[in-house]
């Protein structure tokens, strides 16, 4: 919801090639809930996280996912949460 819809926007196919290789490979689906919502809250307020991050580190957390794969710089704020491995994505010529 973040990175994809951007790309398919600005038409950058290189980025948008990436993004379907990389999503093809999801084996769960997190639905939205209320006890999604309240750990979204709490690892906002805990590391500062916007409404969107935090969606997303409570969906991996909730999924028991080992580790958080991210296009974001290691100064932001994703990295400040614990309880789950946080990796930048590798920079590529997109």
């Amino acid at each position: 919801m973040e990175v994809f819809p951007k790309a398919i926007y600005y038409k950058r196919q290189p980025e948008v090639g990436f993004y379907e290789d990389f999503f093809a490979g999801i084996t769960q689906i997190i639905p939205i809930s209320a006890s999604l919502a309240h750990l979204a809250y709490t690892e906002a307020c805990q590391a500062g996280l916007s409404g969107l991050d935090a969606l997303h580190i409570a969906a991996a957390k909730l999924s028991e996912a080992e580790e958080f794969i991210t296009p974001e710089r290691a100064i932001k704020p994703l990295f400040r949460v614990t309880g789950i491995v946080i990796t930048t994505m590798p920079c590529r010529n997109m």
